[in-house]
């Protein structure tokens, strides 16, 4: 049976947990992790030519070319604002999940203004120890309380400009709340250009989008959209995420 997602805090946790390890299980039979060291390694013809010298000009050692760091692949932004506050548990979750999946991706949680946690993921395995650090330490800034996307998209276009790349994939989790603020799609829309995928999940209904200050319908012209308050929905996601790459020409 198609089931809600858990929206208790702590008290549905294991329920949380259950649901995110099912994501991880179908993340992992996709084969989205790359673990070969060499698979994609290119030989370096003259080090080991040169190399092959101390061996009678037999090329017992292969030389590799340096290996480029990677851009990291996936990107997050979770909104942690009281407005999704039943949502939150989940999305960190989530992240928590992916930070055990995929080796490159970078993490950020927004109230008014974006703060990266990717470090907490990596040095933080508990899960509750990592809600706690990123309540108290992530710098998350929340003078009002109320969500601003459009300096959220400003902040973040900064931080990543350089980095996000067609192959990356950007992951937006919230509501699309703006409390009556500039959402700014037109920023939006560039870091969408910029990455090759761009989902957005939603933890409301599709029939409350796009009512009160709900501007979903600016952001959904230039990413994919979810519900994802119910199991079913979620599995929607999952099977798009773990879909191939297919880097367009730019």
């Amino acid at each position: 049976l198609d089931r809600a997602l858990p929206s208790g805090p702590l008290a549905d946790l294991a329920a949380v947990h259950r649901v995110v390890a099912q994501l991880r299980r179908r993340l992992a039979t996709q084969g989205m992790q790359n673990r070969g060291h060499r698979r994609h390694a290119h030989v370096d013809v003259r080090r080991t030519m040169r190399a092959s010298l101390q061996t009678g000009g037999v090329p017992v050692v292969l030389k590799f070319r340096p290996r480029r760091p990677k851009r990291p692949e996936i990107y997050v932004l979770c909104d942690v604002s009281t407005s999704v506050t039943s949502a939150s548990v989940f999305f960190l979750s989530v992240l928590h999940a992916l930070h055990d999946t995929f080796r490159k991706m970078r993490s950020f949680v927004f109230i008014e203004r974006i703060s990266e946690v990717t470090d907490v993921f990596e040095h933080e395995r508990n899960f509750k120890t990592v809600s706690e650090r990123i309540s108290s330490d992530a710098g998350v800034a929340d003078i009002s309380g109320y969500t601003d996307y459009g300096r959220v998209w400003s902040e973040f276009l900064v931080q990543v400009e350089d980095d996000l790349h067609p192959r990356a994939t950007v992951i937006v989790l919230g509501d699309a709340r703006t409390n009556g603020r500039d959402p700014r799609a037109d920023i939006f829309a560039q870091i969408a250009a910029r990455a090759g995928r761009t989902f957005w999940l939603n933890p409301e209904p599709r029939l409350y989008w796009n009512y009160g200050d709900s501007v979903i319908a600016a952001y959904e012209e230039h990413c994919t959209a979810f519900e994802c308050w119910t199991t079913a929905q979620l599995e929607d996601f999952v099977r798009a995420l773990t879909r191939p790459v297919i880097a367009a020409a730019r």
